[in-house]
């Protein structure tokens, strides 16, 4: 899926440590539609570097995917950033 929108604030860097699975680093970023929809993607791994020109203000458009989980009787919505260019 793709959507453009204004990156609003760029989260901090997060380190999670798992056991037997390589560690997780990711950010979790604010966009604002033009409709005023707004959604927190995330950006893991080795696709942080993605984000080298994207700064908070910047128009850019996002080609992402949606991976469900459930934990603990939970469900969440993850939202992955798959690319990220500046407009």
């Amino acid at each position: 899926l793709n959507i453009k929108g204004v990156v609003t604030e760029i989260g901090v860097l997060v380190h999670v440590q798992r056991t037997g699975i390589p560690d997780l680093y990711k950010r979790v970023l604010t966009v604002e539609t033009i409709d005023e929809q707004v959604l927190y993607p995330e950006v893991r791994n080795g696709k942080l570097k993605m984000l080298d020109d994207i700064y908070e203000n910047s128009t850019v458009e996002i080609e992402f995917s949606f991976e469900g989980s459930e934990k603990n009787d939970k469900r969440y919505n993850n939202i992955y950033i798959n690319t990220i260019t500046k407009l």
